[in-house]
This record gives structure tokens, sequence and C-alpha cells, in this order.
């Protein structure tokens, strides 16, 4: 709290400070215009000294809650409110990483909240209350209608279609994502705010020409030039930090739901049957790939397509504001090649679909390959697993290279939006412009500067078609996998976590790849072919005598 008093309290006292100085006839040679700057620079420095790391500073913890100790534990748990903000806790890290090779042992200690396995534990527990749920209902419905056999298999099945994919993501990163809401929001804020102090730095330095000097124009005080460049700087690195902070949101809350998404399909894939094992071990590792990554970048699209629209909604109000009715000419242009890409984007789902398909079959018989290769090379099949292994590689890059075509128009597209926009606007508004309002350097550097800050929105909006599209499929096939039918749990014997149970007992095994009669022949073979080996040998030393005893 210290920290935010001195903030404000420098902050505030800044303008005081200024109508001070301006209304005292002898400026700073009064006391008390001196003594009101004097305590603004201590304000500032006595704020700059609380953001210094202090050694064993105590973090604020729940009371019924025990550290966890740590070898090297982390010091972000232990920074301040500013240090966090402009990720100042990291430098000692940087520094050490550019004066020595940094080493496992200097690197710090994982985060408690960051551990996969606490997150595991919680999941599962949630899971597990879900399928109990699940089997009491299925349960009370068997015994309702009086159901014959059968009764276990169908609650197993019902059980795996009570996983719920998107209320378990909502459950491990629900409020820290929705978090990250914040400072995209203060980013979008902080972003849109710097064009139009630009227009009216602009319109100061104009107000300095010859041209307003001449029609009487009084120019623009000092200061309110020093203030535009001011705000223009801190709204350019506000807009930094905020974006850095929700990306760090954003990527701590992906970390979370990856090892979330592989226990959970690592566990599921321990629990399928035989039915559902058909699809092979291929498809189960392009889950935890391909699949968990689209995943995850769809629900990271969310905060960026809500906080696209609305920055594409407040450059769409400064045109307006600006050229007036000639902004509707850009957005013709811009509307129209929406709608290309939205045609486009139909092609783009099938495409990743197919891809996906193809690179399922392709792995599944990779497998098939490396789980058979000792029946491969005993009957000689290498040139028909070659063939097949090929022909099944240029499908998927027949549907990889259709996909990316795809992916290039719609690129190309975007690239010819922002230029045809701006073109389109500033001639219709060349011959629409009133009088008093002309097409001049103010309005075409500011106009230039909206259309270039609307190209990121719409560029955002633009590659999320592509990824909300292959988040989708992989989506839907996740939440397939975790539909598929698990083993009867009534078939599956669990014995006792007693420490003096034997679990399995074997007595005077033994162990190999062969039998003893097959190890037994294979060494009478061997002695048999170093024999030949040694007489023939013998047989090429006594010709090669014969040839030097010859004339």
């Amino acid at each position: 709290m210290l920290l935010v008093f001195w903030l404000f309290t420098a902050l505030l006292s800044i303008f005081p400070t200024h109508t001070q100085i301006e209304l005292s006839p002898s400026g700073l040679s009064d006391p008390l215009p001196l003594l009101k700057l004097l305590f603004t620079v201590v304000a500032s420095i006595v704020f700059g000294l609380e953001n210094i790391p202090k050694p064993n500073r105590p973090s604020l913890t729940r009371p019924n809650i025990s550290k966890s100790i740590q070898p090297n534990p982390s010091p972000k748990p232990y920074a301040n409110l500013f240090s966090r903000f402009t990720f100042v806790w990291v430098l000692p890290l940087l520094n050490k990483g550019k004066k020595n090779t940094l080493r496992m042992d200097d690197i710090w200690s994982l985060h408690p909240s960051m551990l996969s396995y606490p997150l595991l534990l919680s999941t599962q527990a949630r899971i597990d209350a879900d399928e109990a749920v699940a089997r009491q209902k299925t349960q009370d419905l068997a015994e309702s209608k009086s159901a014959g056999p059968g009764t276990g298999e169908s609650a197993s099945r019902v059980m795996a279609y009570k996983i719920r994919l998107f209320s378990i993501l909502v459950y491990t990163i629900g409020w820290a994502y929705v978090s990250a809401a914040i400072p995209c929001l203060l980013f979008t804020i902080a972003t849109y705010i710097r064009p139009i102090l630009l227009s009216n730095l602009i319109a100061f330095m104009a107000s300095y020409t010859k041209a307003n000097t001449d029609k009487g124009v009084e120019p623009q005080p000092a200061w309110q030039g020093y203030g535009l460049m001011l705000g223009v700087l801190t709204t350019s690195v506000l807009s930094g930090l905020f974006l850095a902070q929700y990306e760090n949101i954003c990527f701590q809350c992906s970390i979370r739901a990856r090892g979330m998404f592989n226990s959970l399909i690592y566990r599921k894939a321990l629990r399928l049957s035989s039915t559902s094992k058909q699809e092979g071990m291929g498809s189960i590792v392009n889950h935890m790939s391909s699949d968990v990554d689209n995943v995850l970048e769809l629900f990271v699209l969310i905060h960026t397509l809500w906080s696209s629209i609305i920055g594409v909604v407040i450059a769409l109000v400064l045109l307006y504001q600006h050229v007036g009715y000639a902004m509707f000419a850009s957005l013709g242009v811009t509307f129209g090649i929406a709608v290309a890409g939205g045609l486009i984007s139909s092609m783009t789902g099938k495409a990743y679909s197919q891809m996906a398909t193809k690179n399922d079959q392709r792995m599944k018989l990779v497998n098939e390959l490396m789980d058979h290769i000792k029946s491969v090379k005993l009957y000689a099949w290498e040139r028909y697993f070659v063939r097949h292994l090929s022909e099944a590689r240029i499908k998927q890059l027949n549907a990889l290279r259709r996909f990316n075509i795809i992916i290039s128009i719609q690129v190309a597209l975007f690239n010819v939006t922002v230029p045809l926009s701006s073109f389109a606007m500033l001639t219709v508004y060349s011959y629409i412009a009133p009088p008093n309002a002309p097409l001049d350097l103010q309005r075409i550097i500011t106009c230039i500067i909206l259309l270039n800050m609307l190209g990121g929105p719409l560029s955002n909006i633009m590659n999320s078609i592509s990824s909300v599209i292959s988040g989708h499929v992989s989506y839907v096939r996740l939440r397939n996998f975790f539909k598929s039918e698990e083993i009867n749990p009534a078939n599956v014997e669990r014995l006792s976590d007693d420490e003096s149970s034997i679990a399995y007992k074997m007595k005077n095994g033994t162990f190999g790849w062969y039998s003893p009669e097959a190890i037994t022949e294979m060494e009478v073979k061997r002695e048999k072919e170093a024999k030949e080996a040694k007489e023939t040998e013998t047989v090429d030393a006594e010709r090669s005598d014969g040839r030097k005893e010859g004339p």
C-alpha cells in the first residue's frame, strides 16, 4: 500500500506545484513553490526506494496454509507490485546469464501454483466426482427400469460421456484466464489514445507555422506541447507493459492447461477398451501434441477477438471524426475482402480436417511397422511397407500443401486490406472535403496512423478465423477421444495396498528372448561355423604357401 500511496502522492503533487510556480511572481524564489517542488521530488525518491528489493521480505499467505520449502525459491512471491508489473524481479537471473552460462542449478524452482501434480490431483478429483454422480444416476435409472445384464457396460459408457472438456478447462484456468481481460482492455485503451495525442501534437506544431501566424492565430502554450510529448511516451510505455502482462497471464494459463490436458489424455489412454484402442498410438500422440496446442490457441484467441473488435470500433469512430462519410469507402473495401476471406475459411476447416486425418493414418502405419519390425524383417516385407508409408506420406503432404495454399491466400488478402482501404478513403475524401476541413497534413497523417493501427485488429481477426476453425476441429477430436468407450470397471481386479500381500509370484522362472533349446542349437551352429571358417583359412594358407614355393 505504501507503493501506491507514494506513487499517487508524487503524481498528484505535480499539478499544484506547476500552478504555484505559475502564480508566484518570483517563481521558485518564493518558499511555497520551492517547498512544493521539493515535496514532489522527495515523494518520487521515496517511491523509487520502496521498489528496491529487500531480503527476507514477508509475503502474504493464509494462516492455515503451510509454506512448501523449495531449494531455490523464485523471488516472484516476494516481489512488490511494480516489480511484478515491470518484470524487474527477473533481472538477477538475466545478469547472471549475461556474465556466465546458466545451469539448471541457477534456475529458480517452479512456483507452487504452476506445479502439474497438484493440478492433476484437483482435476482428477473433479472428474472422479462427476463420474461418481454419473454412475449413481445410471444405477438409479437401471433400477427404475429393471435393467438386465450389461448394466455395468452401459454405466461405463455413460461415465465416459459425462466428462465435459469445457467445464474441466474452466475449472482449471477459469478465474486466471478471466483476469487477463483487464490488461488486455487497458492495452487497447492505451493504444488508441496515442493517435489522439499525436493529432493534437501536430496541431500544436502547426500553430507555430508562418501561415497560422499570418492569420492571427496565437501559438499554443509550450507546456501543452511538453505534456503531449510526455503523454505519447507514457501511452507507448504503458501499452507495452499491459501487453506483456496479458501475454504473461495467457502463457501461464496455457502451461497449466497443457499439463492438465496431457495428464487427462494419458489417463484416458490407460483406460481405453480394446475396441477404442484400434485408433492406434499415433492418434493419441497427435492428441497430446497438435490438438492440445490448437485448443489452447483457440482459448487464448477469445480475448484477442473481443479486444480486436473493440479496437476496430474505436478506430472507425476516430476515422469518422476526421474524414466523415469517406470512412465508408474503406469499410466497403474491408467488407469485400472479409466476405472473400469468409468463403475461404470454410475451405480451411475441411483442409485442416483432412490433413489431421492423413497424419493419423501415417502415424498408425509407422506404429504398426515399429511394433512388428521383426516379422517385417523376417519375411522381407520392407518394400511393401515402404511403398505404403510413401503413399501415406504423399497424401499427407498433398493435404498440407492444400492447407498452406488456402492460408497463403488469406494472408495475401489481409496484406492488401490496409493499402486499398487507405487509397479508397483518402480518394473519396479529397472529392467531398469541405472548405473549412481540407485534406491537410494533419488529417492525412492521423488517418494513415489509424488505418495502420486498424490493420492490427483486422490481422488478429483474419488470423483467428483459421485458428478458430483448426481449434474447433481439435476440440471435437479431443471430445470424441474422451467419449471413447472405457474398460468395464467390474472386469478390473484391484488389489489392496497392503505391503505384506504378494501381488505376483514366480518361482524357478527363466527369462529370455529364446528358449533353452533354441539357445543350445544356436551355440552348436556357431561352433560349427567357426570350425568351418578355421578350416577354410587353413586351406587358403596352404594354397598361398604352395604358390610361393613354385617357379
